[in-house]
């Protein structure tokens, strides 16, 4: 609404010559450049969690259609001003010879690049790439006709282009190479004030980009691969219900729990299943599904608390139930929490051979008698689950 009354407000103005005219085009480019820039780091804000400008939800009014149905962002057609800022600055920096001001849209013009590359667009990012493919172009002409309309372009625009390269290599490697903790660190410094949903994020607009070069793998395998989990940190991946992220740690006994680990905790707004042929209500979390051959032995375990007033039946760390009827493992497959001990880590351990198959292992708390959490008391804490493999060896 605010870039539409602009331009109607410039519209207004009479042009009577050449100089009004030049006026008015200047100022509606310098519109262009400001709004993109307004855009894009409102965009960027927005991707990294540090700001929500809007809420896509079912409780805003604002951003569900007549039918109901939650309003959806058309990423091409949000871009378009961004691009039209980029158009914009080409037409300045055709017109400057001072290098403060090239810096300041060169800078700007990274601005814009990174909302267009963050936004998940495929066709914003081929437009994109087309526009930096021109550039390149422009940089020959540099060389040997920099007095002309595109080498002077492509003069100016050098900062920008070694720029976008370097900082698209450093945010590669810095993806795919670095290590778990690092990226988190990162995320952090930057301000976002949500971590798990910036790495689904990340993880998402990078996926939808591999497509278009055939990428064969899952969405799964391609987080595993940027997002690899870690024990230490639930939100690295294995914290997959409704839960809260604990840190430091406390409680009786919790210097058996690793130095830096972070807790899983759980209570009345966790999301649960319930069964109503035995009348239980569980909430069950997957840490890992192993693919095992025939005779693997394996050996897991996790730390657990639960708080006095947890008023649950049972607190437990094992195979998935299906894997024990049909006998594909055999041993300590399953440990309960004593709740008879509430208010202390405990150390919960399995160990069991395997048929071949896949064995999913879960930690999980169930009370009969509800079908939902709504009315549980407490809280449950899990923190560092960890699993490996055996080698058996003849001595």
């Amino acid at each position: 609404m605010i870039i539409l009354l602009s331009i109607f407000f410039m519209s207004t103005l009479i042009v009577h010559g050449k100089k009004e005219l030049n006026y008015f085009v200047l100022n509606i480019v310098y519109l262009m450049v400001l709004f993109a820039f307004f855009i894009s780091v409102l965009g960027l804000l927005d991707f990294f969690n540090v700001y929500s400008y809007i809420d896509y939800s079912k409780d805003a009014g604002v951003s569900i259609t007549a039918s109901g149905e939650p309003i959806s962002v058309d990423y091409n057609f949000a871009l378009l001003p961004v691009f039209f800022g980029i158009i914009s600055v080409f037409y300045f920096l055709l017109r400057t010879d001072s290098t403060s001001k090239k810096i300041y849209f060169n800078v700007l013009l990274l601005i814009y690049s990174f909302d267009i590359i963050f936004s998940g667009s495929r066709r914003g990012l081929i437009t994109f790439m087309a526009i930096l493919f021109a550039l390149m172009i422009a940089q020959v002409y540099a060389f040997y006709q920099k007095n002309s309309l595109i080498g002077k372009l492509g003069y100016n625009s050098k900062y920008f282009l070694l720029s976008i390269f370097f900082l698209s290599i450093l945010s590669l490697y810095i993806t795919l190479n670095a290590d778990y903790s690092f990226k988190v660190k990162l995320l952090e410094f930057i301000g976002s004030k949500n971590i798990a949903d910036t790495k689904q994020k990340i993880a998402i607009k990078m996926f939808k980009y591999t497509l278009i070069f055939g990428n064969n793998r899952s969405f799964y395998e391609f987080y595993s691969r940027i997002w690899p989990t870690i024990p230490e940190d639930p939100d690295s991946g294995w914290g997959t219900r409704v839960h809260k992220t604990i840190f430091p740690l406390t409680g009786k006994n919790v210097e058996i729990v690793p130095n830096g680990s972070k807790g899983y905790l759980m209570d009345s707004t966790c999301n649960a299943g319930y069964y109503p042929s035995t009348d239980i209500c569980e909430s069950y979390t997957m840490v890992v599904n192993l693919n095992v051959n025939k005779g693997d032995r394996i050996k897991a375990s996790v730390y657990c608390f639960v708080s006095d007033s947890f008023d649950v039946n049972t607190a437990s760390f094992g195979v998935g139930s299906l894997c024990i009827s049909k006998n594909i493992v055999s041993g300590n497959v399953t440990t309960l929490y004593n709740l008879e001990s509430k208010g202390v880590w405990q150390k919960l351990e399995i160990e069991f051979v395997c048929i071949e198959g896949d064995v999913p292992i879960y930690m999980s708390f169930s009370k009969r008698g509800v079908k939902d959490f709504s009315k549980l008391k407490g809280y449950v804490i899990f923190a560092y689950p960890t699993y490996e493999k055996i080698n058996n060896t003849d001595n």
